[in-house]
């Protein structure tokens, strides 16, 4: 069954950013995996780092996900949600969050950066969850190996799938009933 085919049977097709921010691939893994899951459900996603999206024109609803280090987003996507609110505030609009600290008891949780807390009930998000991570010590900078020696212990896979596959199906499920909506705005 091609994309279309989806798209016919589900009657929309919602084009979608899935941006993130990752510094060692984990939340990358994430993004394509929801990027995956939504062009399977027969929408249109594109996944792309944050640092390279110019234009949020194309996308009629926004997936954004970062890395959390020392309990914040990294802040080329700090930056993105500053620089975009506006854009942002318009769209339906996920949040996620990744890192191996979510491994402590907050993964599949809703939880922000303290600092981000502001910004996303200002944008209302229509979901906000933290996944596990995945930690190589190989991947570590001397610098992260310093300032967080806590890592050192946490090294694996903390991603669990079934999660990330199930919020992403929510995410499917919510784009099909905006393209409802509109169907029916348009009678």
């Amino acid at each position: 069954m091609t994309r279309q085919d989806r798209a016919d049977a589900t009657g929309y097709a919602a084009s979608v950013l899935v941006g993130y921010a990752s510094r060692h691939r984990g939340t990358v893994e994430i993004a394509e995996e929801i990027g995956e899951r939504l062009e399977a459900s027969g929408h249109r996603p594109t996944v792309a780092p944050l640092s390279e999206v110019a234009d949020l024109a194309p996308f009629e609803a926004v997936v954004l996900g970062s890395a959390v280090y020392e309990e914040n987003w990294l802040p080329e996507a700090e930056a993105f949600l500053a620089r975009e609110f506006d854009v942002l505030g318009a769209r339906p609009l996920w949040l996620f969050s990744s890192g191996v600290l979510m491994t402590l008891g907050l993964s599949s949780r809703v939880w922000l950066p303290t600092k981000l807390r502001p910004i996303s009930r200002a944008l209302k998000p229509r979901g906000v969850i933290c996944f596990g991570g995945k930690l190589e010590h190989a991947r570590l900078s001397r610098e992260d190996r310093r300032r967080n020696p806590q890592l050192l212990a946490l090294e694996g896979d903390y991603r669990d799938w079934e999660i990330i596959d199930a919020w992403t199906a929510d995410i499917s499920r919510a784009l099909a009933r905006l393209g409802e909506g509109r169907e029916r705005a348009a009678e």
